[in-house]
């Protein structure tokens, strides 16, 4: 019951899930908060505009992920 092509792929659509709101939780708020910092707080284009809109963007990323993260791990435990 745990072996064979169907252990092969359990969690592969909880993956899927992850994947997708991943990147739609970090690409829109890395060019939104990119955007608001050059246009409205008057930041010059930079390396540190760029660190700080992904790092923005990876805490928003991870938070949108973080329940289908706990479905993953609960379905690679066999739960």
């Amino acid at each position: 019951e745990g072996e064979g092509i169907h252990a092969l792929w359990r969690g592969a659509g909880v993956n899927v899930i992850r994947g997708a709101l991943i990147t739609v939780g970090t690409i829109p708020v890395y060019d939104h908060t990119k955007h608001v910092a050059k246009t409205r707080l008057g930041v010059a284009d930079g390396p540190l505009l760029h660190l700080a809109a992904g790092t923005i963007a990876g805490l928003v990323g991870t938070t949108v992920a973080a329940p289908a993260d706990m479905l993953r791990t609960r379905l690679m435990a066999g739960g």
